[in-house]
């Protein structure tokens, strides 16, 4: 049984879901974040009044920047995930997820949509976007990886908006963020 502020949420964020988006300005910076082993980046996703409601926070591994992934975040939480890592070994997805139609494993590069995870998240006090699905495989890079999300999340990316991708060498030793 879902708690009032829990089912306020994930009214929220389905509502924010289905209303119209874009994305502030142009691709964003990767930043070298301190205290680990990753790069970052964050997108400020604009409601159909143009006003900040969400994030796209994308993340690489400074050892392996072919291990990315993105999340939209609304309201502190996240709704949609998708990891692209094509060397990793398969992930499993937990014991019940035969009920919503899920394999039992998923390839490395999968992805963990609201759509999957929505009732779950109504039923705990935590927040965990806990069921995978594969994605295409053709997804290979962060760029088609957002182009291919951003249909299923009512978001409009601009053709100047076109082409973010991963970091590059030069990433990896940019202190700018600092």
């Amino acid at each position: 049984m879902a708690t009032i502020t829990r089912q306020r949420e994930v009214d929220a964020a389905d509502a924010f879901l289905l209303g119209a988006k874009t994305l502030d300005g142009p691709p964003p910076n990767w930043q070298d974040i301190l205290w680990g082993s990753e790069l970052a980046a964050l997108w400020i996703v604009l409601d159909s009044d143009g006003a900040p409601s969400g994030q796209l926070r994308f993340r690489a591994l400074k050892t392996d920047t072919l291990n990315v992934g993105l999340s939209l975040i609304h309201g502190g939480h996240p709704l949609w995930r998708i990891d692209l890592d094509e060397r990793g070994p398969p992930h499993p997805n937990p014991p019940d997820a035969h009920a919503l139609g899920l394999t039992a494993t998923v390839p490395a590069s999968h992805e963990h949509a609201w759509v999957i995870n929505r009732a779950y998240i109504l039923s705990q006090d935590q927040w965990p976007l806990r069921y995978r699905r594969p994605i295409p495989r053709q997804i290979r890079r962060l760029g088609q990886a957002l182009l291919w999300l951003a249909p299923q999340i009512n978001l409009t990316v601009g053709p100047d908006q076109h082409g973010f991708d991963g970091p590059n060498r030069l990433d990896l030793f940019d202190r700018s963020g600092q």
